[in-house]
């Protein structure tokens, strides 16, 4: 089980799909308790407004998960930024509606 509330406040970590939902919930728990905090999504503009209140915590990168080199790109440069951190995915949305159910709160290495 992962756990979520963690009280150190050096911790780095990636938020993919940080814009809305889940994401923007996991964000603003993890700046509030001053951790470094990468954050990527498609929507460039509700990025920066998240980047912009808590501009020290928070590196804002654009990126779609669905092109997989624009994403490791956006990914790389928070690692570079910030050292290496975990990446949590929150019910990231691909564009693909099938049958199958999108990933919640779901870690990464």
């Amino acid at each position: 089980m992962i756990n979520f509330v963690h009280k150190k406040s050096d911790m780095n970590i990636i938020i993919i799909g940080a814009t809305s939902g889940i994401g923007k919930a996991l964000f603003l728990n993890y700046a509030k308790r001053d951790h470094r905090i990468g954050i990527v999504g498609r929507r460039t503009h509700l990025l920066e407004e998240l980047r912009q209140q808590y501009p020290v915590s928070a590196k804002a990168v654009t990126a779609d998960i669905t092109k997989l080199e624009k994403s490791g790109l956006a990914i790389n440069s928070i690692h570079e930024a910030f050292g290496h951190a975990p990446i949590y995915g929150s019910h990231v949305e691909t564009g693909q509606r099938k049958n199958s159910r999108p990933s919640v709160g779901r870690a990464f290495s």
